[in-house]
């Protein structure tokens, strides 16, 4: 056999098991378990607590939910079945007021918060005030609270900085303990910047779970002390995203969105799957892809429409649709 002919039946074979595989991943997926969920609270539309502007973090711990609006630079906290608790937070640089939050979430005696634009990380009462706070050298793009004494930050280096950390870890007087995941850094900075956007998840024992969102790696997983626990790999069937993007005129870059949000509870984690857009773009979509801790996709869960943010409790789906208004949902098998 020459070569010609060698490469020639090479370049079958890998067809033949592209189309194959593709073949098998639409029927794996088109033979998982799908659940739907419906509007609990059916009010949505009318709450005026429950519209935000630019809402930008949707967090369920502690029995309490919390969305962060950056243009209103607030918190609002609602109990579980999505009645107003209460608010906190307001625009300005003095005590008790932030600056581009960015995420927030609650705990045992209030709620905790990255100030984004005043770099700080500060913790308020549960009436709302503020109660303490640590300054920081980056911008905050997202936090996690670590059991009762400590907190994950994410900062986003983007610009090719190598030397910091997307994960840093912190007491709740801002020394620091451990960092961990280095940053991509092309020296793209558009890339790096889009690649370098994780969202944050937790688990009671104070282990984490971060998901970079352009990124095809899976769920990352590290134990409160910040040891590298490895990751979680979705099954074949789970939809990654693959888009090539303009970026600047005549510059294109191959993008992956692994998910659009992504929430745990119980054990389980919701990915919330990009779809497409109308114009061809990846954007937020409407299926929800329960995984457990061994990658296997447990269930399809299809909400009642397009949704950006998601949380997850025990018994609820909470959600954040395209006008900005709070969901609080219900699952149940088709």
């Amino acid at each position: 056999m020459n070569s010609a002919t060698r490469q020639t039946g090479l370049l079958f074979l890998w067809l033949l098991s592209f189309i194959l595989t593709g073949d098998a991943c639409d029927v794996a997926r088109s033979e998982l378990p799908r659940s739907r969920a419906t509007d609990l609270k059916t009010d949505f539309a009318t709450d005026e607590n429950a519209m935000f502007a630019r809402p930008v973090h949707l967090a369920f711990q502690n029995g309490r939910l919390s969305v962060v609006d950056a243009e209103e630079a607030s918190v609002s906290v609602f109990d579980p079945e999505g009645r107003f608790m209460g608010r906190a937070g307001g625009k300005g640089q003095g005590p008790g007021q932030l600056d581009l939050p960015t995420a927030a979430w609650p705990v045992a005696d209030g709620l905790i918060v990255s100030d984004g634009r005043n770099r700080r990380i500060v913790r308020f009462d549960a009436r709302g005030r503020e109660r303490d706070s640590f300054r920081l050298n980056f911008f905050p793009a997202a936090i996690l609270p670590l059991a009762v004494d400590r907190v994950l930050v994410a900062r986003n280096p983007g610009g090719g900085d190598k030397k910091g950390r997307v994960l840093n870890c912190y007491d709740l007087r801002g020394r620091p303990l451990w960092s961990a995941l280095p940053p991509a850094a092309s020296g793209d900075r558009v890339a790096d910047t889009m690649s370098n956007v994780v969202i944050l998840m937790g688990a009671p024992s104070g282990e984490s779970f971060a998901v970079f969102r352009y990124r095809a790696e899976g769920i990352r997983r590290f134990s409160a002390a910040g040891r590298d626990l490895g990751e979680i790999r979705p099954g074949r069937a789970y939809p990654v995203g693959r888009i090539r993007r303009t970026i600047a005129p005549g510059k294109t870059i191959q993008a992956e969105v692994f998910c659009w949000h992504a929430a745990y509870s119980e054990g389980r984690f919701y990915l919330l799957a990009a779809a497409r857009t109308e114009d061809g773009d990846l954007g937020p979509g409407s299926d929800v892809y329960a995984i457990g801790f061994d990658g296997r996709i447990q269930e399809v869960i299809e909400l009642p429409g397009t949704m950006t943010k998601i949380a997850a409790s025990a018994e609820r789906l909470y959600a954040l649709d395209l006008d900005y208004r709070l969901r609080v949902l219900k699952v149940e098998k088709k």
